[in-house]
């Protein structure tokens, strides 16, 4: 084995036993420093990344619609105990958000508002069954890609409705 000379000035490292051997050297690291460079300030405002738009209102004849699930949305959070049930209920709003935008934008199909309107009047009549029967019908019935966003609340909703007995 050969050796090879070390250059003057060399120190070695500080070997990892270095505290239990009783060698007391400082093992203080040394980082770089950062300075961060200055900010430039610009007058342009700041804009917000999605502006508000604003949205059509609801077509008149389907507002009926959109209040008879609100007020059985209403009834259901008051007669809510339970968190899992008021989490359900926060749950089935977020979703039948779609439903609003589908009729501000008159996207759905004469077949789907009829069923909607018989779901609406079934549930100022309290008949939540009808309004079940009905959906039913309008899912094996309709466009289900037209429908898909929506139904599954509006089902939660009347379900929710005949157990809290609203």
């Amino acid at each position: 084995m050969k050796k090879t000379s070390l250059p003057p000035g060399y120190t070695p490292a500080t070997p990892t036993t270095a505290p239990v051997m009783g060698i007391q050297q400082p093992l203080t690291p040394t980082y770089p420093t950062f300075t961060p460079s200055p900010v430039q300030q610009t007058s342009e405002p700041v804009q917000s990344r999605s502006p508000v738009v604003k949205q059509p209102p609801i077509p008149q004849e389907d507002m009926v619609i959109v209040l008879s699930l609100d007020g059985l949305l209403e009834r259901c959070k008051a007669a809510s105990t339970n968190t899992s049930a008021k989490r359900k209920v926060e749950d089935i709003a977020s979703k039948l958000t779609t439903l609003s935008d589908l009729l501000r934008e008159s996207k759905l199909s004469q077949d789907v508002l009829q069923g909607l309107h018989y779901i609406a009047q079934a549930i100022q009549m309290l008949n939540y069954q009808a309004g079940l029967v009905k959906l039913t019908e309008l899912a094996s019935s309709a466009n289900f890609s037209e429908i898909s966003s929506f139904m599954p609340a509006v089902k939660a909703l009347l379900q929710l409705g005949l157990y809290l007995k609203v």
